[in-house]
């Protein structure tokens, strides 16, 4: 019992230390400390872990674009992830709709949305929560359903707020321009973009910003 507590700590501090260097921008170092829980074959670490690894481990690999890399991380996490207590399975729904998104399978981006919707609410995960109703609204916006898409991301947006997140926030409100131009609503975009803006500028986002007022710029 003692051998599985220490092994249980080592890889919860592996996954904080990740998560740590992440937060720094150190992709590299942040993939590190995962890959010495995910390949490691002198230490046995609980399938949960292992799971939540492989599943930070896919996240990392989207962010930098490489998706069939996202994609064999995103099958280990599930192989992993097979017990009751495991708590990934809408985590991991919102993963795959984001590969689904990236492959531009946007029916299946959108199914597999709701799917990660249903799941997050029932275990009152508000973060993703909003992850799937961004992804969903992004399918939605590509499968020329806007008016849709904008109620999906309007309800992000409202749950990334009140859990004061301007990475995402900013995400939504960029989303939403775009949902709002398919709309033909001009002054809806310009007030989204306007308030992308504002909350780039807040963060000290600074490509995002110079990103913000080009495309400002270009407005009708």
């Amino acid at each position: 019992e003692r051998a599985i507590e220490n092994e249980d700590g080592i890889a919860i501090n592996l996954i904080n230390l990740s998560i740590g260097y992440q937060r720094l921008g150190d992709r590299e170092a942040a993939h590190a400390a995962l890959r010495e829980m995910i390949g490691s074959s002198f230490v046995q670490f609980p399938a949960r872990r292992i799971a939540e690894a492989a599943f930070r481990s896919a996240v990392l690999l989207l962010e930098a674009e490489d998706v069939p890399a996202a994609a064999t991380a995103l099958v280990r996490a599930r192989e992993a992830c097979v017990e009751p207590a495991c708590g990934l399975r809408g985590r991991l729904l919102n993963v795959q709709a984001q590969i689904a998104l990236l492959d531009k399978d946007f029916a299946g981006a959108r199914a597999l949305a709701e799917q990660a919707l249903g799941i997050n609410r029932q275990e009152g995960e508000a973060a993703e929560q909003a992850n799937a109703l961004r992804l969903m609204g992004a399918a939605l916006l590509e499968l020329e359903q806007a008016d849709a898409a904008q109620r999906a991301v309007i309800e992000a947006l409202a749950i990334d707020k009140g859990l004061a997140q301007p990475v995402k926030i900013l995400v939504d409100l960029r989303l939403l321009g775009r949902i709002a131009t398919a709309r033909g609503a001009r002054e809806e975009t310009r007030g989204y973009y306007e308030r992308a803006l504002a909350v780039a500028r807040a963060a000290g986002d600074r490509q995002a910003t110079i990103d913000l007022e080009q495309l400002m710029r270009g407005l009708p």
